[in-house]
């Protein structure tokens, strides 16, 4: 949850962000907001990353997923991620990714 916390305070200003603390309320607010991009963190879902995704991608299919990690050597085009973040990260990282989603 604080590094959810953490990319608000870096990029809630220009974008417009919403913040879970656990899987379940991913789905819900994923249903009720359509957001373009989502920044799973892998330690918070980790231990059933593969349900978490399987349920935001049959709500969304082309789910644009930046998945962040502790170490790049983790998994994640594994689990359908179009990017990686790793911690610790800066906003100008935030911002490409989200650049990378407009190309």
């Amino acid at each position: 949850y604080y590094t959810g916390k953490l990319i608000v305070s870096l990029i809630g200003l220009q974008h417009k962000t919403y913040l879970t603390a656990s899987a379940a309320d991913a789905y819900a607010l994923y249903a009720r907001h359509a957001p373009d991009i989502l920044l799973l963190d892998y330690e918070l879902a980790s231990s059933d990353i593969t349900g978490v995704l399987a349920g935001l991608r049959g709500l969304d299919p082309s789910l644009y997923l930046a998945l962040v990690v502790m170490e790049p050597e983790k998994p994640g085009e594994r689990y359908g991620a179009q990017a990686i973040v790793t911690k610790p990260f800066t906003t100008s990282k935030l911002q490409a990714i989200i650049e990378g989603f407009r190309r």
